[in-house]
């Protein structure tokens, strides 16, 4: 845990930019997670900063948002701007040197083209697909 509040001039950026990159007005309504990961990460990571208080569906702000006494683990708080980034397409990644990852194309957040279907039948040897019972019949009783 980072003791000293006062060398530790992260927590303002970090706080803006998870503000920026939630869904919500962050205002009176607050943000909204939406179920989803990152957006619940940086909901926790807001009421770990002391900005907001969590609820059942994101995070509502603090009237007066103060810093803890001792901040939450910076490597924490890295996962949250990281998932935030990634889920807000932020991020993207390069080969060593220095070209793009192939099928990956620019403000694709690094994520590949989706794959083409195989036009190669599946391989042998495998069972057939079963098929649905027939609901009628199942219905009745046994002979």
């Amino acid at each position: 845990m980072s003791r000293d509040r006062q060398s530790a001039g992260w927590p303002d950026s970090v706080i803006a930019f998870i503000r920026q990159n939630l869904p919500g007005d962050g205002m009176a309504h607050g943000w909204d997670h939406r179920h989803i990961t990152a957006y619940q990460i940086g909901c926790e990571a807001l009421a770990a900063l002391g900005q907001a208080v969590e609820t059942g569906r994101g995070a509502r702000p603090l009237a007066h948002p103060r810093l803890p006494e001792v901040l939450p683990r910076w490597d924490d708080i890295c996962v949250a701007v990281l998932k935030l980034a990634r889920q807000q397409d932020l991020l993207s990644y390069r080969l060593p040197d220095g070209r793009r990852y192939p099928n990956t194309p620019p403000g694709s957040g690094g994520r590949q083209e989706p794959r083409r279907p195989r036009t190669s039948p599946p391989p042998s040897g495998l069972a057939p697909p079963m098929q649905r019972p027939n609901s009628r019949r199942s219905c009745e009783p046994w002979d």
